[in-house]
């Protein structure tokens, strides 16, 4: 792909991708546009996963074929307009992911990234026989009955995402309500919040540092809030068998929305250290991304750079050296776990977290 790629970038320098105007199953044509982030280039970032890299599909980009994985592909297919063309950043195709120095640049620009973006999209892949529009119905059925519940009380939505508001959120409890969310319904759910983007780390921080995201299944848009909110919801009430019914006998399924409302709850920045302990169960193809995918999220910037030319134990040894010598001290040596076979493996030192 390094035909695509003709100079490094620079600086504050991104790259852009034109998404040209196409419908149905057209060939996606696509182009790059070069620009320093912070000249006002009015674009979307979209957040997403690759998904199999094993399955590809090719698109234009610079006049040249290139392949993308199927789910890139797929987004790019549905986000295009008919008419116009669509400006948007996506890591997969606007960074030269074969030059370790520019994916290092990139990284540590990715907080102004989706900071300067106009919007988050996030693409959550297509509707595979699991009727998750049932979950799109259900998820803005209970943001409305929380949107309703903070009016009657005179509250604001953020004064209503308090624990023990949740808990009273009237949800389930009336005939109309338990008809609406049957058994498929809450199938329904537990799929939605399975999709692999509720896992994995660089979406976390994607989502928490856009102003505004929408996220896209197929055709369907859902605001951010509305499913942050529903799954806060959910969170708070998931244990009360006579409010969730059905969904209750599901709970190891439907403790999946946990995630998500851990990513809505996650207003500003923390320490390094704080960010790992929140998020490093969450899954990278890279283990260095465990760190690196949260570099946009730390109120202690700078203490630590991306560099991919160093191994995964090396990084989680900068990650020790950066945390002791800040604001942390000696609380990451909580972390330790010696029962790992990744540190027998990759002579990781006994006083080395592996995230």
């Amino acid at each position: 792909m390094s035909i695509i790629y003709p100079n490094c970038l620079l600086g504050q320098q991104i790259r852009m991708l034109e998404l040209h105007p196409g419908s149905g199953e057209e060939a996606i044509k696509t182009s790059l546009i070069t620009s320093d982030i912070f000249n006002n280039p009015g674009f979307e970032a979209v957040s997403y996963v690759w998904g199999d890299q094993t399955v590809r599909k090719q698109i234009s980009c610079e006049g040249a074929d290139i392949t993308v994985t199927e789910n890139v592909h797929d987004a790019l297919l549905h986000m295009r307009f008919p008419q116009t063309p669509r400006l948007i950043w996506a890591d997969a195709i606007c960074i030269n992911q074969n030059d370790l120095d520019e994916r290092k640049q990139q990284v540590s620009l990715m907080r102004d990234i989706f900071n300067q973006a106009s919007r988050v999209v996030v693409w959550l892949g297509r509707d595979r026989g699991e009727n998750l529009y049932l979950a799109v119905r259900a998820i803005n059925t209970i943001y409305q009955c929380c949107l309703d519940y903070a009016k009657s009380r005179n509250l604001s939505l953020a004064d209503c995402m308090r624990f023990k508001d949740l808990e009273s959120v009237p949800v389930g409890t009336n005939s109309s309500l338990d008809a609406a969310f049957n058994d498929e319904t809450w199938s329904s759910m537990s799929h939605f919040f399975a999709r692999q983007w509720f896992e994995r780390i660089w979406c976390a921080q994607e989502i928490i540092l856009g102003r505004y995201g929408i996220f896209l299944l197929e055709t369907c848009q859902i605001p951010w809030e509305h499913i942050g909110v529903a799954a806060a919801v959910l969170m708070a009430q998931i244990c009360k068998p006579t409010i969730f019914g059905s969904y209750s006998r599901q709970r190891d399924k439907a403790s999946q929305c946990i995630s998500a409302a851990q990513l809505y709850f996650h207003r500003g920045k923390g320490t390094m250290l704080d960010n790992l302990e929140t998020f490093h169960t969450r899954k990278a193809t890279d283990p260095r991304d465990i760190v690196y995918g949260l570099l946009g999220l730390q109120e202690d910037g700078g203490i630590l750079e991306p560099d991919y030319s160093k191994d995964t134990a090396e990084v989680y040894i900068d990650v020790v050296m950066a945390t002791v010598n800040g604001n942390s001290g000696l609380k990451i040596l909580s972390n330790v776990q010696h029962e790992d076979t990744f540190r027998h493996e990759n002579d990781l030192p006994s006083w080395a977290p592996y995230w």
